[in-house]
């Protein structure tokens, strides 16, 4: 079962996370499931608009988000799957970019 309130606090004020083990596995799956979307198209948009302009603009992407990812946490665990899904759909386009990298 996916909690509602997924965070509550102790008495000094820190925030301590009520994420049972359901939650934690469907955020660790959250960035496969943004991750296996774009194998397909990564490659296409390596060879049509460049693979350094998609590295680079996905791998900071992806550190932005994971920037973003500890107050997140804080707010919600839902904000935090939406985050793993955009870091997934940023690295998605890695591999399927190397190829085209590496014939040039």
């Amino acid at each position: 079962m996916i909690l509602l309130y997924s965070k509550t606090t102790d008495p000094s004020g820190n925030v301590v996370f009520c994420w049972d083990v359901n939650d934690q596995e469907l955020l660790k799956g959250a960035f496969f499931y943004g991750y296996i979307v774009f194998q397909i198209l990564g490659g296409t948009l390596a060879e049509k608009i460049g693979t350094k302009l998609v590295l680079g603009s996905t791998a900071l992407f992806s550190a932005i988000v994971t920037l973003v990812m500890p107050v997140a946490s804080k707010q919600s665990m839902w904000i935090v799957f939406t985050l793993r899904v955009l870091q997934g759909l940023a690295s998605g386009v890695t591999y399927p970019c190397l190829p085209p990298m590496i014939m040039r």
